[in-house]
């Protein structure tokens, strides 16, 4: 990890016996590697048809990428629950961008590897332009369920500062509501306590309230798992 993180077979060899109470050589890093990147890959391209997956997590994040130099790359991640709540990462796949072309092409690859497009009930991802569509379109039997932290990054900074904590209360009761009719009460309450002073902030949270709320459709042991993309950060 730290060689991948960007230090060098050199260096770490030079450093292991105090980081990490051994001697590494440099020849047993690039060794490990040679073992280690094979059969990670081996396990993304492994066949998903033995497994019926339910739940799909969506989203891009960055790693550090070792090339000829180290900088960080956008990554497309799905992780995936099956029918039995067993989580696994059904793709990592490395691109340019994060962008809805990419992520076709990462839902294409999941079908191609055996995943039953019509077993997926839901997928949860951030707002991405033509994301949501993109899935809609690859499962078209799954509802679009959206973060919740991603939407605060997208709401919060349209609120005044002088109002901010008064109105992440009124946020959270939204979205830490018992139920689905408990959590549109409350949202009727923000919106009318809110549309004044914030009303962009509020405008955004009714584009996506049907998909933030989604997961109250789901069963009640699921809700909370299913409000954001967190499995995957």
């Amino acid at each position: 990890l730290l060689n991948l993180g960007g230090l060098s077979t050199r260096t770490l060899a030079l450093v292991s016996h105090h980081v990490l109470g051994i001697r590494v050589s440099a020849q047993e890093v690039a060794a490990s590697l040679h073992l280690i990147v094979p059969a990670a890959k081996k396990f993304l391209e492994r066949p998903l048809g033995t497994r019926r997956w339910v739940y799909l997590y969506v989203d891009g994040t960055h790693f550090c990428v070792r090339r000829t130099t180290v900088a960080k790359e956008p990554t497309l991640v799905v992780l995936g629950v099956d029918d039995g709540g067993h989580k696994s990462v059904l793709a990592a796949v490395q691109g340019d961008k994060d962008s809805r072309a990419a992520w076709e092409m990462v839902f294409a690859r999941l079908k191609e590897r055996g995943l039953d497009a019509s077993a997926v009930q839901l997928g949860v991802m951030d707002g991405l332009p033509g994301l949501a569509t993109a899935f809609a379109a690859a499962f078209p039997n799954a509802k679009v369920g959206r973060c919740w932290v991603h939407k605060a990054r997208n709401v919060f900074p349209l609120v005044p500062q002088r109002y901010q904590a008064a109105f992440k209360a009124a946020w959270d009761r939204v979205q830490y509501a018992a139920d689905e009719a408990g959590a549109r009460a409350a949202f009727t309450a923000l919106q009318t306590q809110w549309a004044g002073p914030c009303g962009e902030a509020v405008e955004s949270m009714v584009r996506d309230l049907d998909a933030l709320l989604v997961h109250y459709q789901f069963p009640a042991a699921h809700s909370d798992a299913l409000r954001t993309t967190n499995p995957i950060a």
